[in-house]
C-alpha cells in the first residue's frame, strides 16, 4: 500500500536504505513486495548500502 498524507508516508521514502528496518521485516515477510520499487523485502536487504551492524536486542 502506498499512503501520501501532510504528515504520512508509507513506505517510508527511505526504507530501502535502511538495515535497521529491512531486517526485522525481511524476518517476518522475506517476500512482501516494495510497492514503488517493486522489489522484494529479501532483494532490498542484500542490496541495502547501509553498513551499521543490526543485532536482536535481549
Amino acid at each position: 500500500m502506498v499512503v501520501q498524507t501532510q504528515r504520512l508516508t508509507i513506505p517510508h521514502p527511505q526504507l530501502h536504505l535502511r538495515k535497521f528496518t529491512l531486517l526485522p521485516l525481511a524476518e517476518i515477510a522475506p517476500e512482501l513486495e516494495h510497492p514503488i520499487l517493486k522489489e522484494s523485502i529479501t532483494e532490498l536487504t542484500n542490496s541495502c548500502p547501509d553498513q551499521l551492524k543490526v543485532w536482536l536486542y535481549s
